[in-house]
């Protein structure tokens, strides 16, 4: 009887000990909002979009892809986001329009290219005269255009005309149709007008390779931002985020085709066969700290010189750099 008594006492007490010891915290598990732009900009996303459906990530997520820039922009504002994927200059101006974010990664680098029905472009000196076509005034692709012209002696304007079209898949078909001879696009609707278009049509220049000609630095256009209350009050949230996202955008490099279904399950862009074309010349990247800081300030500064207005009228403070 005093043996049964004694092992009940030592249940009893290993109860109360297992009782003390402290759960689970429930910021471990921190449900991460994810607001993302379609497109290459969010392409680095799908592994993790793919692990996180499977439960397989430490963090749990959810995810807001959307078509049109102002649509996180208007996310983010409100506050509905922990992090975001964004153009470049967007990201500057969501800060100067008070956002209260920082900037956690670069991840994409150039995404634009000069296509041409024809072989007569052969480098940028080939557009004196030319009629070039392209998207997104007052936006990141024309500030690259004009800057890369202006370094080899050209006068957008003047020496070239550039005439803008409402939008990219707009001008893919009029490039793949024979419709427009010159046309700067980026990914992947450069790889959808290829796909589509005459034996005429090709890539004519890399826009990314034309401005390291003539730039010291690196072309960046797509940004990592998160929410300053995010990064402080979920601290081990915010390291599993970066770790994870890091390891999504790894995957996706490491294994293009597979990379590609999920891009296309997810609706970042709508065709498989497309992105898979597409992906290895996004130039999709994970670069943080002092690195992402170097890159994006001098991004920015090119912005800012090209027109003011596109990073909201100033440049970022360091608090903008964590």
């Amino acid at each position: 009887m005093k043996k049964i008594l004694s092992i009940c006492l030592v249940f009893a007490f290993l109860f109360s000990l297992c009782s003390c010891v402290k759960k689970p915290d429930p910021a471990d598990r921190y449900t991460v909002r994810v607001v993302a732009l379609k497109g290459p900009t969010g392409m680095g996303l799908a592994t993790l979009m793919s692990e996180d459906e499977q439960e397989k990530t430490k963090n749990d997520y959810s995810f807001l892809l959307c078509s049109e820039p102002t649509e996180v922009a208007a996310q983010v504002l409100r506050g509905d986001f922990d992090v975001a994927a964004v153009p470049v200059n967007l990201a500057a101006s969501l800060f100067n329009k008070g956002a209260d974010i920082s900037l956690l990664a670069v991840n994409t680098l150039g995404v634009l290219y000069l296509l041409e029905n024809g072989t007569e472009i052969q480098n940028i000196g080939d557009l004196r005269g030319k009629t070039v076509y392209a998207t997104n005034p007052g936006a990141t692709p024309e500030y690259i255009l004009n800057f890369v012209l202006e370094k080899n002696g050209l006068t957008p304007g003047a020496d070239v005309t550039v005439e803008f079209m409402a939008d990219a898949s707009e001008l893919a078909i009029r490039l793949a149709a024979g419709n427009a001879n010159v046309g700067m696009l980026p990914e992947p609707s450069v790889s959808a007008a290829l796909q589509s278009g005459s034996g005429t049509l090709r890539v004519a220049l890399d826009m990314t390779e034309e401005w390291n000609k003539v730039c010291e630095t690196e072309l960046a256009q797509g940004c990592l931002v998160v929410s300053n209350s995010f990064r402080t009050e979920h601290p081990e949230a915010f390291r599993t985020l970066s770790e994870e996202m890091k390891a999504s955008v790894d995957a996706v490099n490491r294994d293009v085709s597979a990379a590609s279904e999920l891009i296309a399950k997810y609706g970042i862009v709508p065709n498989a066969k497309i992105a898979e074309k597409a992906l290895p010349n996004c130039h999709i990247c994970f670069f943080v700290g002092e690195r992402a800081a170097e890159i994006m300030k001098n991004m920015l500064m090119v912005l800012w010189e090209a027109n003011p207005a596109s990073v909201g009228g100033k440049l970022p403070n360091d608090s903008f750099y964590g």
